[in-house]
């Protein structure tokens, strides 16, 4: 509108301009051309050669319009369709993250001719092809963008190996990334696969040599980087326990194991779950003095209630300095009901009776289970309280069976009374 608006004010500027001149002096033109001979006013023939001018250039535009129409016609004929495929295509894109599969197809492979991006469709389209079990076809269309798009081997590379791992196909995917590795060694996307492949095929070893990499690359997360050296660690050390349990001399397979373990890196040894299962091997191999070493070091640095109660269930060299030991966690843990249990259980170790009662009746005010039950039952029956140990024996059934459904029983036979703990047994 503006533009209008501008080109009759410029159209009236002109116009009124002509008209002043013409007015002051209309001037003499005087042309003689072919024998004859004309004569008008200067401006009259200004206006005239102007608008022969305007004619001729706007049949020339027209001619050359004319000229291009087919040309012109076809180019945005292709322009048209060139954009209803990337339309189609970023459409069928929406459809694979949506998870429809069928729709993504059909939207990709209707635009495939006309996209200038192939590759794009034939990737999306196999992994579409590979949700719906279409496993032939997925292949087929990866060979053909192969075939069709070899500059981008690596992408079509990595998108197989993906693909082989969804079928579990872990040796085959591990074959392609180690051929997709020699064009990029260090792509994090295809470290993270190759460490998925090995994890799978429990290929510690290899795992273990890939780690470093992994780190400096930074091809997973911290805390997905922690996880995979837990596991590599676990495997290695249950393995080095597999190992020494053949063995028949267990001093030999402890210095072994220590010797193991402390080759182990400091993020390893401070783990609590690696811990708790080197506190395993160490029960194996007769070595409960130095298993509980380790885990009271290690409670000095962090809490960890399995190896609390681990810490009650383990006869160190010296019962009584390791009831102490646990008595002084009571400053820092007084409702600690995993540290009750534990101080009972160490109570016991040093016949302390009445104490370790005490401590298991805290425990169970903190939080009654099965185990707990079960340990007053026992120490009540061996006391001589059968009337009380059977309560806390039916008590640690119930919970043991999470309750059993209320149902007619048959009456106790002539003679036979109440249940009664046995302390012999």
């Amino acid at each position: 509108m503006r533009g209008i608006v501008l080109l009759l004010v410029t159209a009236l500027l002109i116009g009124g301009s002509f008209a002043f001149f013409a007015g002051q002096d209309k001037g003499y033109v005087l042309v003689s051309i072919w024998g004859h001979t004309f004569e008008t006013s200067f401006w009259f023939a200004a206006l005239v050669s102007l608008l022969a001018l305007s004619t001729f250039y706007f049949v020339i535009r027209l001619f050359n319009t004319l000229v291009a129409a087919p040309k012109s016609l076809k180019f945005w004929q292709k322009e048209r369709v060139r954009k209803r495929a990337l339309f189609n295509a970023m459409e069928g894109l929406v459809e694979f993250t949506q998870g429809n599969w069928t729709q993504t197809e059909k939207l990709l492979k209707g635009s495939l001719k006309d996209s200038k991006h192939r590759i794009i469709h034939y990737l999306v389209m196999a992994r579409a092809a590979q949700e719906q079990g279409k496993q032939d076809e997925s292949d087929s269309l990866l060979a053909t963008a192969l075939t069709e798009c070899p500059k981008h081997e690596l992408a079509i590379y990595l998108t197989q190996a993906q693909i082989q791992l969804d079928r579990g196909m872990y040796e085959q995917a591990l074959a392609t990334l180690v051929r997709a590795r020699e064009m990029a060694p260090t792509h994090r996307y295809l470290l993270k696969l190759q460490s998925m492949a090995y994890l799978r095929l429990k290929d510690w070893v290899h795992l273990k040599n890939l780690l470093p990499e992994l780190k400096k690359r930074k091809a997973l997360s911290e805390k997905e980087l922690a996880t995979l050296e837990r596991k590599i660690t676990k495997s290695f050390l249950t393995d080095k326990m597999q190992a020494l349990g053949e063995s028949t001399d267990k001093e030999e397979a402890y210095k072994e194991l220590l010797k193991f373990w402390k080759s182990l890196p400091y993020s390893m040894q401070s783990d609590s779950r690696m811990v708790i299962q080197y506190i395993s091997f160490l029960r194996q191999v007769d070595q409960d003095a130095q298993a509980e070493r380790v885990i009271r070091h290690f409670l000095y640095e962090e809490w960890v209630d399995k190896l609390v109660y681990l810490y009650g269930v383990i006869k160190g060299d010296d019962v009584a300095r390791q009831l102490l030991e646990a008595e002084r966690w009571l400053q820092d843990r007084p409702h600690s009901a995993v540290l009750m249990l534990t101080l009972g259980r160490l109570c016991l170790a040093n016949q302390l009776w009445g104490k370790a009662r005490e401590y298991f009746e805290i425990s169970l005010r903190l939080d009654k289970n099965a185990e707990i039950y079960g340990e007053m039952c026992r120490l009540l029956g061996h006391l001589g309280e059968y009337e009380k140990s059977n309560e806390y024996f039916t008590q640690a059934v119930s919970m043991m069976t999470d309750g059993l459904p209320d149902l007619p029983m048959p009456k106790p036979r002539s003679g036979v009374g109440e249940f009664e703990f046995d302390p012999e047994l």
